[in-house]
Order: structure tokens, then sequence, then C-alpha cells
């Protein structure tokens, strides 16, 4: 069984038992071990064959679109919020954040929500949009019908999934870089004055390098508010906490970003 995080778990796990319900109690009423306050075979056949079908089609996607929803949150965590390089660059793979004292905070909402549309749209039928909202993840798609023997029925497999994550997380980061850059520039030791400033380190330990005429720091930060992500690796689900790589480039001439 897929898990996922926090509330979002238990709306899953929830559908899931209400499916196993039904599929042990249409396979009871068939065997007459249950009787079924259901007048009709009719009735029993519309519910096993048409709507329990269609709640399988519902969780199926939700799995799908929330670890896609993960996968592209991770991605863009690893990458400093950009589907692409920073416009100003990066260094050893980690994306400026702030080079030659210019600011290049990326726009990892509306990344987001183009990498998490066109992953969706491959994957899943009748996606017309995706998108994050707050801690979110909308995903409209066009209403399907699943066709039995006895009945036509016509669902709607949109999706309104709780993710438990909000990409206000870069903002509050950003508030801390911006400090970082701010009091560590004049700073003669600045691993030193950034490890006193995140107070959320991360896997990487804010190694200087000398690039261009000014340090670089490469950082890796926790999320400031604790965001937890579930990933789908060789079928296995793996929990972590979602960590942000970055560069900061320290120019001693300047003051101020630009």
């Amino acid at each position: 069984m897929i898990s996922f995080n926090k509330k979002g778990a238990v709306f899953h796990f929830l559908l899931f038992i209400v499916l196993a319900a039904l599929a042990i109690f249409f396979m009871y009423t068939r065997l007459g071990v249950v009787k079924s306050d259901v007048k009709g075979d009719w009735q029993v056949d519309f519910l096993e064959k048409n709507f329990l079908e269609s709640q399988k089609v519902i969780l199926l996607n939700s799995q799908k679109a929330t670890f896609r929803a993960y996968n592209t949150i991770d991605f863009l965590s690893q990458n400093g919020g950009f589907d692409k390089k920073s416009e100003c660059k990066n260094f050893l793979d980690f994306n400026y954040w702030i080079f030659n004292d210019r600011a290049c905070f990326p726009n990892a909402l509306d990344n987001a929500n183009k990498l998490v549309r066109n992953d969706l749209v491959v994957i899943l039928n009748g996606v017309n949009e995706a998108k994050f909202k707050d801690d979110k993840l909308i995903v409209d798609v066009d209403k399907q019908t699943i066709e039995s023997d006895i009945a036509v029925y016509t669902f709607d497999p949109s999706m309104f999934l709780d993710l438990s994550y909000d990409f206000m997380d870069y903002d509050d980061l950003k508030i801390q870089v911006i400090r970082v850059h701010k009091e560590c520039k004049e700073s003669d030791d600045k691993v030193e004055c950034a490890n006193k400033l995140f107070n959320n380190w991360g896997g990487c330990d804010g190694q200087l390098f000398d690039f261009q005429n000014e340090k670089v720091g490469l950082y890796c930060v926790k999320s400031p508010n604790d965001y937890y992500i579930s990933l789908n690796e060789n079928n296995n689900v793996v929990t972590k906490l979602v960590e942000y790589r970055f560069a900061i480039g320290f120019d001693s001439e300047k003051k101020e970003l630009e």
C-alpha cells in the first residue's frame, strides 16, 4: 500500500479501506453470506461494475498525481527552485540566488505549475489544468465514463489533493538568504557566519570557493517550515524533509542587492 504524508495519508488510506470494504461486500453478497439492503440485482451490479470502478480510477489517479507533485517539489528544491539554470548561472551545479550582488531568486511556484502540468498531461487522461495552490494540488480533469453491461456511468475525476507543502517556504528562505548575504559579506569567516544565521542547516557545509573575484558559498538548507514529502524510489516510499540547494556570491565592493 502506497502511503502519503500527514493529512494526505489519512485520505488515501481511508479511500483504500472503503474500496476494499466495498469489494468484500460485493463478494459476500454474491455468495449469499451477506444479505444486502440494496433492492435488486441491478443496484448491486451498478455499484460493483460502475461506481466501484470509478473510485478505483480516482484512487489510482490521486496516487500518481501526488507522487508527481512531490517529485516536482523535490526536483525544484535540489535546483534552487529553478526548472533550468538561474539567470545568474550556476557554480558546481548549484544555481545562484545572489551573484555579483545581483539577486536571482526563482519564481518556484510558476516553475512548479509548468512542470507538474506538463507531467500530468502525459500520464493521466483528460487533464486540462494542474496547479499548486497553498498546500494543495488542484487538477482539473475531463469527465470520464465507465460502461458496463448494465449501465453507463459518467463521473468527475478532478482532484483537490492535500500535499501539506506550501511554496511560501521559498519566501521564508529568501528572507534568510538576504540576511546571510548582508551580514556575512564583510565577515572574515563567512562559513561560521552563515552557520549561525541558517538555523536549519542541511546536508552540505557552506563551503566557500574563489570564483570571478568573489567568494561563492554553496548551501543546503532544510525547509524553514519543516515540510516533508514522500517519494517513490524503486517501489519503496521514502519520506524526506525538503532541502534546498543554492549558491550565494559575496562581492565586498557593493553594499546593496540589485
